[in-house]
C-alpha cells in the first residue's frame, strides 16, 4: 500500500533531462524516502534523500565511495566493486 521506501534508478543512454526532472518531482511527491540514480555509462552514483518533503541530493559519487541506505540500515554499497568492469 502507498509508495515504496526507495527507488534505484538505472540509467540507459535514452533516459534524458526531461524524463528525470518529472521522475524526481513524482517520487518527491510520493513521499518516496529515498531515490537513487545509477549510471553506468558514467560510473556515477546519486541518492536523494526526503527530508522535510524535499529531496537532499548528493553530487554524483564514484569509485572509491561507499553509498549507505537510511531507508536499509546496515545495507551498504562498494560503488569501486558495483562498476568494476565498466
Amino acid at each position: 500500500m502507498g509508495a515504496p521506501d526507495i527507488v534505484v534508478e538505472i540509467l540507459s543512454p535514452s533516459n534524458n533531462v526531461v524524463e528525470l526532472n518529472n521522475k524526481f518531482d513524482i517520487y518527491q511527491q510520493a513521499g518516496i524516502k529515498e531515490y537513487w540514480i545509477v549510471s553506468p555509462q558514467d560510473n556515477t552514483f546519486q541518492v536523494n534523500t526526503l527530508t522535510d518533503g524535499h529531496y537532499l541530493s548528493s553530487p554524483p559519487m564514484a569509485a572509491g565511495k561507499i553509498i549507505t541506505s537510511v531507508v536499509l540500515p546496515g545495507f551498504s554499497i562498494d560503488l569501486a566493486e558495483l562498476f568494476e568492469g565498466e
